[in-house]
């Protein structure tokens, strides 16, 4: 069965001492199997801190949403680096912002250069995480928002980081045409989610991502992309937004927040 493939395509891997094996599952998908799997799989293949400190070669086996990934582990970013970026150790905290790691996935999702120290767009940047992640790999950002106080809070944050020289931290409305007047390499954002949080004046979060993805359209260069996310229950008013603005839909990722929101990941394409 499967889990006999599984064990012999890793037992067949194995062949020095300094190979160990490592398995786990991601968000608990096919975690009985991992188990299974770590009982079979002789104890001094699997992987220790120690021998991972010693040098020993990493076959890694992940279990996610019924597939299963074999791969030699060649490099693993230390979590560690994130702790310092998170929403609340900076100077200024705003409530439901996004966190690091995946603020920075945005980004690169968005494709822009850091040989080319291309710029990015967050035109809902809140308190910077976005422009600060950015910064941090090498680009140039503009960060904007319609609140005076988020630009105020993302300009703190911004120089905590020594940023100050690659982020431009700018209020204005993301639905209106002003951000038409921009030419940028990419847009990386996390629009709000409800009306109560959407800002000043849109008769609704629909309305208000509709005027946005009109004027990004004028601003991102063609051919370029733009990484966004919003509640799924729009998504179809979205869709058809996004295509009447020229843009095609490259991915889609659903991704649950909480028991009551599931937002839909965009990566879409200028066209």
């Amino acid at each position: 069965d499967d889990k006999d493939l599984l064990i012999k395509l890793m037992k067949d891997s194995i062949d020095r001492d300094e190979i160990c094996i490592a398995i786990d599952s991601v968000r608990g998908f096919g975690k009985n199997i991992a188990e299974e799997l770590i009982k079979i799989v002789h104890p001094k293949n699997i992987c220790t801190r120690r021998k991972i400190d010693e040098g020993f070669r990493v076959l890694k086996l992940s279990l996610v949403a019924n597939v299963a990934f074999i791969y030699w582990l060649i490099y693993r970013r230390r979590q560690k680096m994130y702790i310092d970026r998170e929403p609340q150790h900076r100077p200024c905290y705003r409530p439901g912002t996004m966190k690091p790691l995946l603020a920075k996935t945005f980004v690169n999702l968005s494709r822009v250069s850091i040989l080319r120290r291309e710029t990015v767009l967050d035109p809902f940047c809140g308190v910077g995480g976005f422009a600060i992640e950015a910064c941090l790999m090498g680009l140039e950002a503009i960060c904007s928002d319609i609140d005076e106080h988020m630009v105020r809070g993302a300009q703190v944050n911004i120089a905590r980081y020594g940023c100050c020289e690659s982020v431009d931290a700018i209020q204005m409305d993301a639905a209106l045409e002003a951000i038409a007047n921009l030419r940028v390499d990419g847009i990386a954002t996390d629009p709000p989610y409800n009306i109560q949080s959407a800002p000043r004046g849109a008769k609704s979060l629909t309305d208000l991502l509709i005027s946005f993805i009109d004027e990004a359209s004028n601003a991102l260069r063609n051919g370029r992309y733009m990484v966004f996310a919003t509640p799924i229950h729009i998504g179809r008013s979205i869709e058809n937004a996004l295509s009447e603005s020229g843009f095609k839909i490259i991915e889609k990722h659903l991704d649950m927040v909480h028991g009551s929101l599931t937002r839909a990941i965009y990566v879409v394409k200028k066209i």
